[in-house]
């Protein structure tokens, strides 16, 4: 247990499930808390099957600009929106067995033929989003009309690519807080 006469200077952090707006809040709740407690460097470990594409490009700006140092792990599949989320941390690490998965924006088809069209539209742009954040942060090669684009890469693809910076394991260097970003509950160790 964590003791007043031990300084944390590191949490590590587990974002798994679906990656929506209800784990953005969460993140963003235990980095007020990490900060608070005057965290110095926060670890996220990343095993996410996707989610909405504005919850993953939220969390993508909030990692560009980070208040703390981070690094984010990827440590099983991450799906397209998580994928596009984890290219936001400044240090990206992939465990060895640990897979990407690239592609376009999908959503389920249903409604009016207007609905149908404002939704396409939507697609249209969170696509083109996507795209530029891959063309920005990566030198992952799209050789097909974007809407059809589905791409998958191991540890080692996503280092050649620019989408991880290493494979490696996660090695703290102190005292560590645990936070599980899935329930709302932070966990001294």
């Amino acid at each position: 247990m964590n003791t007043v006469d031990t300084p944390v200077r590191e949490a590590v952090g587990f974002l798994s499930g679906s990656l929506n707006g209800a784990a953005v809040s969460r993140v963003f709740k235990s980095v007020g808390i990490a900060i608070e407690s005057h965290v110095r460097q926060i670890h996220i470990f990343m095993m996410c099957t996707g989610g909405p594409i504005g919850d993953a490009i939220c969390l993508y700006n909030f990692f560009r600009v980070f208040p703390i140092a981070l690094s984010v792990y990827a440590v099983g599949n991450l799906g397209p929106e998580a994928t596009i989320a984890y290219l936001g941390a400044k240090r990206r690490i992939v465990t060895e067995h640990a897979r990407f998965w690239l592609g376009a924006t999908r959503r389920p088809r249903r409604g009016s033929a207007n609905a149908l069209h404002v939704e396409s539209s939507q697609l249209s742009l969170d696509d083109a989003r996507v795209r530029r954040i891959l063309e920005e942060r990566t030198d992952v090669k799209i050789n097909a009309p974007f809407g059809r684009f589905r791409l998958s890469l191991s540890a080692n693809e996503a280092v050649h690519t620019g989408l991880a910076h290493t494979v490696d394991g996660f090695r703290p260097s102190g005292p560590l807080v645990y936070v599980n970003l899935a329930p709302e509950r932070v966990l001294d160790v």
